[in-house]
């Protein structure tokens, strides 16, 4: 169980590292006019996806000194956008930003999404009930 557990442990913090990378380099494309994210309100979504995935990245990183709800805010907010974003591309509208290949990234970040918050389950499972 331990080693189930931490290898869940590592995963979670690689798979949050590999997208805050991904979405920091959609970030940087926005910054520099090179890419189209959505706006929230007057800030483009990239940045708030970017905020969430390190949000993630740090409760993976520091789990003895960061309780659970920061990887949740952050989970959350990756999770709403990707789901929010993946419907709105399958009922037609162009919404995310595209791979190279033409693929919407909202679809890998959904993905990813869920993998995380199943590996978070595993990887935590003893530590939930000590943040309640």
């Amino acid at each position: 169980m331990r080693q189930r557990k931490t290898i869940a442990r590592w995963l979670l913090v690689s798979i949050a590292a590999i997208g805050v990378i991904a979405v920091a380099k959609i970030s940087y494309s926005q910054f520099a006019g090179q890419s189209q994210c959505p706006q929230l309100g007057i800030f483009p979504a990239c940045y708030f996806v970017l905020a969430c995935y390190t949000l993630i990245l740090i409760s993976a990183l520091f789990r003895a000194a960061i309780r659970s709800w920061v990887f949740w805010i952050g989970w959350l907010g990756v999770f709403a956008m990707a789901i929010s974003g993946t419907v709105l591309e399958l009922a037609g509208t162009q919404t995310c930003p595209r791979t190279a290949s033409g693929t919407p990234t909202c679809y890998f970040s959904l993905a990813i999404a869920i993998l995380l918050v199943l590996l978070f389950v595993i990887s935590f499972e003893k530590n939930l009930s000590k943040d309640r």
